[in-house]
């Protein structure tokens, strides 16, 4: 088929509509989108839509504690090590699929509510260790950059945690990563994420 002006019109209305319903905003960073129908305990890669796991540990859920400290209803879990949890003990992250378009060299402040089910646990959202845009088997297309990460402090207490990071130079898309790691005992819980431009 001939690429038409009507094409083309439609392309370049998809990518507007595109840019402006993720600009820079973590596209569902509150979980509460779906793929399909969501199921407790359900994989991130299976019904949160924009998200991939690492592993069956990474899963949509509404069992948090504290619910009346959180932000929405679905939550992003990853499930620890310890009896009873379900989980293994290796780290796992949850990563938006989209890459999140951003301005080079500019500063950005990711955000987000945080729950650590574990001291012995680092838990923190991140912009995937400062990998800038790749295409599809890899290669960069874009400038990397040194990361930053909002880290939980408490245990058991829903927290907001920020990081301010400056982006590459040549760094033109992010992705936002969602991490347990340390020692992988317990849950970790993530919700209502942001990014902002600062400058």
């Amino acid at each position: 088929m001939k690429p038409t002006i009507t094409t083309a019109i439609a392309f370049l209305a998809f990518s507007a509509a595109a840019t402006a319903q993720f600009g820079t905003f973590v596209p569902n960073g509150s979980f509460e989108e779906f793929t399909s129908p969501p199921v407790q305990g359900g994989l991130v890669s299976s019904y949160a839509r924009y998200w991939q796991g690492s592993s069956p540990d990474a899963v949509i859920t509404t069992d948090a504690p504290n619910p009346s400290q959180n932000v929405g209803i679905w939550k992003v879990a990853l499930r620890g090590g310890s009896p009873g949890l379900g989980g293994d003990w290796t780290a796992d992250y949850a990563i938006t699929t989209p890459w999140i378009m951003v301005t080079p060299g500019k500063k950005y402040r990711l955000s987000g509510w945080l729950l650590r089910g574990n001291a012995a646990d680092n838990v923190y959202l991140d912009f995937n260790d400062g990998k800038g845009l790749t295409d599809d088997d890899g290669r960069p297309l874009g400038g990397n950059f040194p990361d930053g990460h909002a880290f939980a402090k408490s245990v058991n207490v829903w927290e907001y945690q920020y990081v301010d990071v400056q982006v590459g130079s040549r760094t033109t898309g992010v992705r936002v990563r969602c991490v347990r790691d340390g020692a992988n005992k317990g849950n970790a819980y993530f919700d209502g994420l942001m990014i902002q431009p600062l400058n």
